[in-house]
């Protein structure tokens, strides 16, 4: 009976079929289905929960953050934008080889046009002379390319929204309890972030540093030179409680406009 009630609802081309193919197409429908958020959950400020690094050695708590940090809309093209800006300002610049009008020496001419039985020479500066300048060689190329601030702060809130709602963004008291060992690092990590994470610090803990180290894994930086390519690398990032503040202070617009 409750077959035939659900194959009434269903198109002509999808009757007579199995009750496993209409529950798909139920679901298929479903996922199509526009949902409606009110304002008081959108605009929410979210909560995240304070972990320790190593679990059990101290309490968890919680901690309040800004809707306009960690709810920004999707925007592949201001990560995509950030990323170019990124790479291409890692490329070195290419050194230029040095023109007949750059190569040390003279220009005088060697010899005399005629009467030394030789071939006529000119300068000394010429490609075909040793010593002379590169013909056709390459030329000084800068590839660095300028972006505004407000878009790179704009993309750093893409970057953690994103990870956000993934629920790949972790907080933690501090990074200390490993006692500088590698094992407790990649234990951690195999068990609670596997594949890999980032984790992003202010203060630096030489323990942590040097156990993370030899990791290939594990990526760590400091919250003044976060990137948007470093937390795209990684699918999970590992914020310290001083870090996530601290990135808020500085990518929060609305204390900017304060």
């Amino acid at each position: 009976m409750m077959l035939r009630r659900l194959a009434s609802t269903l198109p002509s081309n999808l009757k007579g079929v199995s009750m496993q193919t209409i529950e798909k197409f139920r679901a298929s429908e479903a996922k199509k289905a526009v949902v409606v958020v009110p304002p008081s959950e959108l605009f929410a400020d979210p909560v995240l929960r304070v972990e320790p690094f190593i679990e059990g050695t101290s309490e968890s708590s919680e901690l309040r953050v800004p809707w306009r940090v960690f709810k920004e809309p999707e925007r592949p093209d201001v990560l995509h934008q950030y990323v170019t800006w990124q790479r291409a300002n890692w490329r070195q610049v290419h050194r230029a080889a040095k023109t007949r009008g750059e190569v040390r020496g003279s220009g005088r001419k060697l010899r005399p046009q005629k009467g030394s039985g030789m071939a006529r020479v000119g300068s000394a500066r010429v490609p075909i002379r040793r010593g002379g300048s590169k013909a056709h060689g390459p030329k000084r190329r800068d590839f660095a390319q300028a972006l505004t601030k407000q878009t790179r702060k704009l993309a750093m809130r893409c970057v953690l929204s994103q990870k956000f709602r993934e629920g790949n963004l972790v907080v933690v008291s501090d990074l200390g309890g490993t006692g500088g060992k590698t094992k407790t690092v990649a234990a951690e990590v195999d068990r609670r972030w596997s594949p890999g994470a980032l984790f992003v610090y202010d203060t630096p803990d030489d323990l942590f540093l040097r156990a993370s180290r030899n990791l290939p894994k594990v990526d760590v930086s400091n919250q003044k030179s976060l990137g948007v390519h470093a937390v795209l690398k990684r699918k999970h990032l590992v914020l310290t409680k001083q870090a996530c503040l601290l990135l808020i202070n500085r990518l929060n617009p609305a204390a900017a406009a304060d």
